[in-house]
């Protein structure tokens, strides 16, 4: 799984949609979709896998940055870790 949206300027200037936006792209679609798939392979009993791409960005907060577009990226990583868990006795 990757998505991404990092708008340059984004650290004064978004406007709230902006932000709901990039969380949307970066963590939330994403994690939808990596719950939807782990279900199917728990439903189905094939097994699988799902990889996560992240970004430096979720440890590093590079200048410029509004820190949102490392944030999602944290929230997908840690979202990722949990299906891990709850998936591993299937």
């Amino acid at each position: 799984l990757n998505a991404g949206l990092a708008p340059a300027n984004f650290a004064l200037e978004a406007s709230d949609a902006e932000r709901e936006e990039l969380y949307a792209v970066n963590c939330i679609g994403p994690s939808a979709l990596a719950v939807t798939a782990v279900d199917q392979m728990i439903q189905g009993r094939a097994g699988g896998l799902v990889v996560g791409i992240s970004s430096i960005a979720e440890i590093v907060t590079f200048p410029g940055s509004s820190g949102d577009y490392g944030a999602a990226k944290a929230g997908l990583t840690r979202k990722l870790c949990g299906l891990q868990v709850t998936a591993a006795p299937h």
